[in-house]
């Protein structure tokens, strides 16, 4: 994976992450204490300012009730048998 298909990925992680934010009723103060995150580092987050660490993500999505998974790709696990 080159560096913009990285970036692209992330993006859309923060946005599912926004939109969790939205329909959880929490404002982004709220969600912020909720998550332990500072509300300038969601901030910048949206505005493309600043990427998260994987610590921060995991914090956001748990707040947002939601967890990170991790699989395989297709053609990785067909490979690997």
């Amino acid at each position: 994976m080159d560096d913009q298909a990285a970036r692209k990925t992330v993006k859309k992680i923060l946005l599912f992450i926004a939109r969790q934010q939205e329909k959880s009723g929490l404002t982004i103060r709220q969600f912020a204490d909720k998550a332990g995150i500072a509300r300038h580092c969601l901030y910048q987050w949206s505005v493309g300012e600043n990427s998260p660490n994987i610590l921060s993500v995991v914090k956001a999505l748990d707040a947002a009730g939601c967890e990170l998974a991790i699989r395989r790709k297709a053609n990785d696990a067909e490979r690997d048998g």
